[in-house]
């Protein structure tokens, strides 16, 4: 694999992770608020 496609990976899985992170927060707010 070239690099390229390896950092392109790696900032994908990233950007899943953090999103993800950030969803679980606001849908755990939103349960605890109810």
């Amino acid at each position: 694999m070239s690099k390229k496609l390896l950092l392109g990976l790696l900032v994908a899985f990233l950007a899943v992770v953090v999103g993800g992170i950030f969803f679980l927060r606001q849908y755990f707010g939103l349960v605890q608020g109810l």
